[in-house]
């Protein structure tokens, strides 16, 4: 006869379940500050530049600069215009064409009223970091400073502009 198995047995945990996967890129939402600002436009260009900017969201960067390039032909005078170039901008940073980058950029910089030059000439600087223009990165870094004083974007220009030596 064998042997009851004995009861003090020691018992083998459950293996908690992997967690949970981060969302697909596709489901990044928009900035809160262009949330909104689009929220102002109109229905049709609300739903232009999401289709849009869920091109950027899934990396496909020629259909999302496809898609601003003609947000910003339908809606000349929206608000999100520069929005639209910024991140046309980024695509191509994003891809690496920093060139390409460093001009959408500096086509922010035309909309005076735009809030989101601090940022292109921010990204402009990096861009041109990327190339190896420490000079030209210095210059843009500067006038962000000088120009925005107060944008959180002047913050991290004062310290990559240190972190370039003079």
């Amino acid at each position: 006869p064998s042997a009851p198995a004995p009861t003090d047995t020691p018992q083998v945990a459950a293996v908690p379940p992997p967690p949970p996967l981060p969302p697909p890129p596709s489901s990044l939402s928009l900035p809160p500050e262009d949330e909104i600002s689009l929220a102002k436009e109109p229905f049709e260009a609300q739903e232009e530049y999401r289709t849009a900017w869920q091109a950027l969201s899934d990396q496909q960067y020629d259909k999302a600069i496809q898609q601003f390039r003609t947000f910003q032909r339908k809606n000349a005078t929206s608000e999100m215009a520069d929005d639209a170039q910024y991140w046309i901008g980024e695509s191509y940073f994003t891809r690496r064409d920093y060139n390409r980058a460093i001009l959408e950029f500096n086509d922010v910089l035309k909309y005076r009223k735009g809030d989101k030059v601090p940022a292109a000439l921010l990204r402009q600087a990096e861009a041109f970091v990327e190339i190896g223009d420490k000079t030209d990165a210095r210059l843009i870094l500067q006038k962000l400073i000088n120009d925005y004083p107060n944008s959180r974007q002047a913050k991290d220009a004062r310290e990559r502009l240190q972190s370039l030596g003079r």
